[in-house]
């Protein structure tokens, strides 16, 4: 479990507020709270689905929950990748997706959530996680594009980010299998 305290900014219905988030493993009656987070944050159900559906085929390693006031405020998910092409295995992990609550973000939580799942990875020795999004934004994690460039999978290309665990070095010619779940994104 992580705590941290975020200042709101000025103009907020809470304006200058401090606010304590707690983040901690997602437990399964946390199921309408992370779809309410999700909903809002995409402005639409298909992320909402996607976690539901990953749910459903038990591809989920772990998600994470920012919370505040007893609030469910944010949420990030890593699921497991199937990798094949090298001849020593390469444990890995996409991230996906990562929402926060529209009038909470830009305020450090999703980073909170992101470095906390990267921590988690980390500590069980995953060897790399993939994303897919900005990449500058993503660069503050130590997610690298070039690292990328060794994997083929149906998100390959500019906006496609990996991290590595440290001292780990990634084979060339990977191929990255998602969970079927992602099929159903546009």
């Amino acid at each position: 479990m992580i705590r941290r305290i975020f200042r709101l900014p000025g103009g907020s219905d809470l304006e200058d507020a401090e606010i304590d988030v707690r983040i901690r493993r997602v437990e399964t009656e946390d199921g309408p709270q992370v779809r309410q987070v999700l909903t809002a944050a995409f402005d639409g159900e298909e992320e909402a689905n996607l976690v539901a559906s990953l749910t459903a085929e038990n591809a989920i390693e772990f998600g994470l929950v920012a919370e505040a006031a007893g609030h469910h405020i944010g949420n990030i998910f890593f699921s497991r990748l199937t990798i094949t092409g090298p001849a020593d295995p390469v444990r890995a992990l996409a991230l996906a997706p990562v929402a926060i609550h529209p009038d909470l973000q830009r305020l450090g939580i999703g980073s909170a959530l992101i470095n906390g799942g990267l921590a988690l990875a980390a500590q069980n020795k995953w060897d790399m996680v993939l994303v897919l999004g900005d990449p500058e934004f993503y660069h503050r994690f130590g997610f690298e594009v070039d690292a990328a460039k060794a994997v083929d999978c149906p998100y390959s290309g500019p906006a496609l980010a990996a991290w590595t665990y440290p001292g780990v070095i990634l084979p060339d010619n990977m191929i990255a299998r998602y969970p079927d779940s992602f099929n159903s994104l546009n």
